[in-house]
């Protein structure tokens, strides 16, 4: 699903799924204003025609090329265009969500029923690069399998141990991982996460406290370090278990998450994480349910899918982290996992 702006970026995209034996279809999002809106731009349309796609298909994967913003008749003067409109989901912190959950939740439970994923393009060169990523995607992970970075916060009073739940995650990995510990000093843990990250890991986590523009209090990475990452060509899979990194509707430029998804030639090729605020416990389910599937080869849009799924059937708090976290990226990319 995508804007006219984007046509041909899109086109690009769906050859190459093609040729990894899917079966894509490009749909301009003034199609599902003109069946389901009646021309006036809407969300509810484009789950509409979502719907019903799925009702005539096999509809596994959806992908939402264009970015929204929160402020679509440019009251800021921030020149942003909601090109593909959010629907809103409830964290009950930070309150209402942008969430692609709602998309792909066909039943009406909130549980996700499809894997989806969104590319935040404001511009056709932005929406070329995101492209030019998925089509590298198999080969940088498949040279970087094995490397896995993992990004920890220092613990404050009440807060769950983010050195905890790092270590729970490099026990699943095959390797040990590279670390960037805050309780070693901002300055070392710094070093140690641009240095590793430069150096292409095929996966990257952060567990701690976040903002829109950075990692942690401190800012242990920000979205002005894209600019240190884009020609570095250590490109990775982001997974950031935090807050707010990833809400894209952000009117003051790209949030961490997005910043480090656009830049051109390092960064990220696709990166999970929280469009809100929720609770570190919540995320904890979520991110054991994710790795559990993604870690063994599931694709990263399926994993987050079925993850979700798990944690609200278990769980009625859990409408937080099944609204607030999103995928930007492919949801076909799967990791090159060693046997």
């Amino acid at each position: 699903m995508t804007h006219s702006l984007f046509t041909e970026a899109a086109r690009r995209l769906a050859a190459l799924k093609m040729r990894e034996g899917l079966r894509p279809l490009v749909v301009d999002v003034e199609r599902a204003y003109d069946r389901m809106s009646a021309g006036i731009e809407e969300a509810q349309a484009v789950r509409a025609l979502v719907r019903e796609v799925a009702s005539r298909s096999r509809l596994k994967y959806v992908l939402l090329l264009g970015d929204d913003t929160f402020d679509p008749r440019d009251r800021t003067g921030a020149g942003l265009v909601s090109y593909v409109p959010s629907l809103y989901g409830w964290d009950g912190e930070f309150g209402r969500v942008p969430s692609e959950n709602r998309y792909a939740d066909l039943d009406g439970d909130r549980l996700p029923d499809l894997a989806i994923g969104r590319l935040p393009a404001q511009t056709p060169e932005q929406a070329a690069l995101l492209v030019d990523k998925i089509a590298r995607q198999r080969r940088v992970l498949a040279s970087a399998a094995g490397r896995h970075l993992i990004a920890v916060d220092d613990s404050g009073p009440g807060d769950i141990s983010f050195r905890a739940e790092g270590e729970a995650l490099a026990s699943r990995l095959p390797a040990p991982p590279l670390w960037a510990d805050l309780s070693l000093g901002i300055g070392t843990a710094r070093e140690s996460l641009l240095s590793a990250w430069a150096d292409g890991p095929q996966t990257t986590h952060y567990f701690g406290h976040g903002g829109h523009d950075r990692w942690a209090d401190e800012a242990l990475l920000t979205a002005a370090d894209a600019a240190a990452l884009a020609e570095s060509g250590g490109e990775t899979v982001l997974f950031t278990w935090t807050c707010e990194t990833q809400w894209y509707l952000y009117d003051a430029g790209p949030t961490v998450n997005e910043a480090m998804l656009l830049a051109p030639h390092g960064g990220a090729l696709a990166s999970v994480g929280p469009t809100g605020i929720s609770q570190p416990q919540l995320q904890k389910a979520l991110a054991h349910a994710v790795y559990r599937r993604f870690l063994r080869g599931m694709t990263l849009g399926e994993a987050v899918r079925r993850a979700k799924g798990e944690v609200g059937r278990a769980s009625p708090a859990a409408a937080a982290v099944l609204d607030g976290f999103t995928l930007l990226g492919d949801p076909a990319l799967r990791l090159q996992v060693r046997p």
